[in-house]
């Protein structure tokens, strides 16, 4: 990643203006690259290309690809990401793990 711009692998749903809008965010600080989930991942952008991934990547394949230096999931629970052997991955190449539980932290109203 030194003098290079990031690779974010995404495979979050995010919408047409939502991807504008964080490409826009990102300018030319990053590199994104949105995968489908429906996509057999034979189709997908290989995550062991990205030094970021964000949304649901396969934990299998998080400790495959050891250029990822963060993993930002998408969800406030982790489960299928609580693995010992992802976790060493991870801190093997000095990663960090984050979810995305403070954006759900706010309580809503039943009639949301």
């Amino acid at each position: 990643m030194d003098n290079e711009r990031p690779t974010v692998w995404c495979n979050f749903n995010f919408d047409d203006v939502s991807r504008r809008e964080l490409r826009a965010g990102v300018g030319d600080g990053a590199q994104i690259v949105f995968v489908r989930r429906a996509e057999p991942p034979d189709r997908q952008a290989p995550l062991r290309e990205a030094d970021i991934a964000f949304g649901q990547p396969d934990p299998a394949e998080l400790i495959a690809a050891t250029r990822v230096k963060w993993v930002q999931i998408s969800t406030a629970g982790y489960t299928k990401y609580d693995r010992q052997e992802l976790r060493d991955a991870v801190r093997s190449r000095d990663g960090v793990f984050t979810n995305s539980s403070n954006v759900y932290a706010d309580p809503c109203p039943s009639t949301c």
